[in-house]
């Protein structure tokens, strides 16, 4: 649904039919309106407390900037459940650029991510370019670090590593065991470096893995934490140690006063982490695991286990380009060149219902059958 809002605001803001221009100006005010336009439609979507608590929010007006009784409530919400200090951020990709920006320095540029990392490939490599940090691939790293490759990584670039930056879930829906984040967690101490988690779907990971969020986000110093995907108004930065605020601030402040720093996000938020985002991861996963389930009893292949709430069919073209008419998606993941298959990714959400799942894997069935 927002990807046909930025579709249809875009093209107000387009000279010509077959080209886009547009100044910052003109890139601020869709987000602004697409956001205003997203927000009245899912809250027509959510429950009686969702709405009454959203509408109390947008008639409280104004930037609260850190300092008024609802962020501050809300963070203290955050410190008591999670364990961390936290800034309220718009968008996930924001989030890690602050989060890494604060981690480098001249003198300790280095950052080790997968070779997939959201980070490097989808985020197009933007903490170097705002901070100068340089991001590194330890060899056999494409969606998991490998922690003897990351270990020998950081010994020959001579203590000029700061960090190690991992998705949880990462690309493919796949989540690591607890074991795996404790070696992680005692490499970067033996190292001396920082532990960053990218976690844009931090909580169905968790879920996932039978953990709670607090423990969850124990092994990581700093961590991207998201809710957008989950029904919240704005992503999380959150770190461990208050001694690291300011440093975070300051490198926030560099890019400039960030204007999701408001009232009513923060009022969203707080009502959202109360009652609502671990019940919406729950069932985000249940309904991907009955999708899965229902695409494996057709006979079509997942291309990788479903682990959270991401499904990877293995559609034939054909059926895929039928299914493209009802339903938007990529499949565009893990091609092998064979120009007869595709693999499609399939995501649940707070808003997928049951009914909507049945109905798409009927709409499959028969689409199966007109081939």
């Amino acid at each position: 649904m927002r990807l046909r809002m930025w579709q249809q605001a875009l093209q107000e803001l387009c000279h010509t039919p077959n080209q886009i221009k547009f100044d910052l100006h003109g890139i601020l005010w869709v987000m602004s309106e697409v956001n205003k336009q997203y927000w009245a439609e899912y809250v027509n979507r959510k429950s009686a407390g969702y709405s009454k608590v959203a509408k109390f929010a947008v008639r409280q007006s104004g930037s609260g900037y850190g300092a008024d009784q609802f962020t501050e409530a809300t963070k203290a919400l955050i410190k008591d459940k999670f364990g961390c200090e936290s800034e309220f951020v718009g968008t996930g990709t924001a989030a890690n650029l602050i989060g890494i920006g604060a981690c480098v320095s001249p003198e300790r540029p280095g950052v080790a991510i997968t070779s997939l990392a959201h980070l490097g490939v989808f985020e197009y490599r933007g903490v170097e370019r705002y901070f100068g940090a340089e991001l590194l691939i330890p060899g056999n790293s494409l969606l998991t670090l490998d922690l003897e490759e990351t270990r020998k990584l950081i010994k020959s670039k001579h203590g000029r590593v700061s960090a190690v930056s991992v998705t949880l879930a990462n690309e493919r829906g796949n989540v690591y065991p607890i074991s795996y984040l404790k070696a992680l967690r005692e490499l970067c101490d033996e190292e001396d470096i920082l532990l960053h988690g990218d976690f844009a779907r931090g909580f169905v990971a968790a879920c996932a893995m039978n953990l709670e969020m607090r423990q969850m986000l124990s092994y990581f110093n700093i961590a991207s934490l998201g809710t957008m995907k989950l029904g919240g108004p704005c992503e999380i930065l959150c770190w461990r140690n208050s001694d690291f605020s300011p440093k975070i601030r300051e490198t926030r402040m560099s890019l400039g006063h960030d204007p999701n720093s408001t009232v009513a996000n923060a009022i969203l938020l707080r009502y959202i982490l109360e009652h609502e985002i671990a019940e919406n991861a729950a069932k985000s996963v249940k309904l991907a695991k009955i999708l899965a389930q229902g695409i494996i009893g057709m006979d079509i292949s997942l291309e990788w286990a479903r682990e959270t709430n991401q499904v990877f069919p293995r559609f034939t073209r054909k059926l895929s380009e039928m299914l493209k008419t009802k339903y938007m998606y990529y499949d565009d993941y893990g091609n092998r060149g064979d120009a007869k298959e595709v693999v499609a990714r399939l995501i649940t959400s707070p808003t997928t219902s049951a009914k909507s799942v049945n109905r798409l894997l009927q709409t499959i069935r028969d689409c199966q059958k007109r081939i």
